[in-house]
């Protein structure tokens, strides 16, 4: 549920970002919708309900510390620098890089795909805001939203098997 909600935030940054207001509320409408029906998958096949290991929560807490940190101090470099443009696809590679971490603590090969994906999303991003510094919001946080929910459903398809997302 907690890649819903992020996709969701994506997909309402990036229609924010869109210069047309319906498409926009288009684009965040979608986002709502999409997330509601991911929350309901996993809301339907989530596992014993067993919380993870206390090792495994500290990482995550870590890990998601260092996240925002990074995410701050580099928002906080970009703005003072005047390059704005480059602020979407600096958090997106920062969230993708959390992911690397974090695949080995839930034992979730999953995370390692998506950290990828957000990876290459993030040099996409560059390279737009680069070119077209108005399109890196919307490029950036649709594309991101789009492999949040994919992750999302891929995880919630798992837990109906049983098993970890292999690819």
């Amino acid at each position: 549920m907690t890649l819903s909600g992020f996709a969701f935030a994506w997909a309402a940054a990036a229609g924010s970002g869109l210069p047309w207001a319906a498409a926009g509320w288009a684009v965040i409408a979608i986002g709502a919708v999409a997330a509601l029906i991911s929350v309901r998958a996993a809301l339907r096949t989530q596992p014993n309900g067993a919380d993870p290991p206390a090792d495994v929560m500290r990482r995550f807490g870590l890990v998601n510390l260092a996240q925002a940190i990074a995410i701050a101090v580099v928002v906080a470099a970009l703005v003072v620098a005047d390059a704005v443009a480059m602020i979407p696809p600096a958090v997106c590679l920062i969230v993708g890089l959390h992911f690397v971490p974090l695949a080995p603590a839930f034992g979730q090969p999953l995370y390692r795909r998506l950290a990828v994906e957000l990876g290459v999303i993030a040099v996409a991003g560059f390279v737009v805001a680069v070119a077209w510094p108005t399109a890196s919001l919307p490029v950036v946080g649709l594309a991101a939203a789009v492999a949040l929910f994919d992750a999302a459903h891929r995880l919630a398809a798992s837990a109906r098997r049983g098993q970890p997302v292999t690819r």
